[in-house]
């Protein structure tokens, strides 16, 4: 996050391809072979339905580990990236973002953080597996870190419910500025790693909570 720039991470696709070209080469250049440990879009271990006829796999941003035996699955990350603040951060996780291929008239799009949270919280991932909500976005805003750590607490709290988990005991990792969230008696820690543009310097990224 050090090296990518607010103006130009605006969506998915950017934010996953600066990670990808910060990987070390060996590791980047055994992507799409069995042998990596990185698989983009790789397939959740539970069926979901939100369209269609019939419940489907989802798919993680990201996956780590094995790529198609579950209990080798070592981390999972959901990304999200755009022109937006986290001003209009709701309970659901809808966040209002704007489509960068019309700066003339800009699309409004509606960003599901709910549904990544509910990926992050499958039960069949292995509980030792860490668990990334990855959001950067390219405006301040004016939410303070209090608000936005009160509704993403919310939306955690949405899904884990959803999930049939219980009430998480929840922190600040100081050295990263994510936002952690712990369910003690079953070892699962998801982690909110949400950025937006610096207060001193906008044309870099720091962590909401650092």
């Amino acid at each position: 996050m050090e090296h990518t720039h607010p103006l130009v991470v605006t969506q998915e696709q950017i934010l996953r391809a600066s990670f990808i070209a910060h990987l070390p080469s060996p590791i980047s250049r055994a992507i799409g072979t069995p042998d990596s440990a990185v698989h983009l879009e790789r397939p959740t271990p539970s069926l979901y339905q939100h369209t269609g006829e019939k419940p489907s796999r989802a798919r993680f941003d990201l996956g780590f580990g094995e790529v198609d035996a579950t209990d080798g699955i070592t981390g999972v990350i959901e990304l999200k990236a755009g022109l937006a603040s986290f001003d209009n951060l709701e309970r659901k996780g809808e966040l209002i973002t704007l489509d960068p291929a019309d700066p003339v008239h800009p699309r409004k799009r509606k960003e599901p953080i709910s549904i990544d949270i509910l990926k992050l919280l499958d039960p069949k991932l292995p509980f030792g597996a860490f668990r990334i909500s990855w959001i950067a976005l390219g405006r301040i805003g004016q939410a303070t870190p209090e608000t936005i750590r009160s509704q993403g607490a919310k939306i955690v709290e949405y899904g884990a419910v959803r999930r049939g988990m219980t009430a998480p005991r929840i922190e600040i990792e100081r050295t990263t500025g994510w936002l952690q969230f712990h369910w003690d008696h079953t070892g699962v820690v998801l982690e909110l790693a949400w950025y937006r543009p610096q207060h001193a310097d906008p044309s870099k990224f720091e962590a909401i909570w650092a």
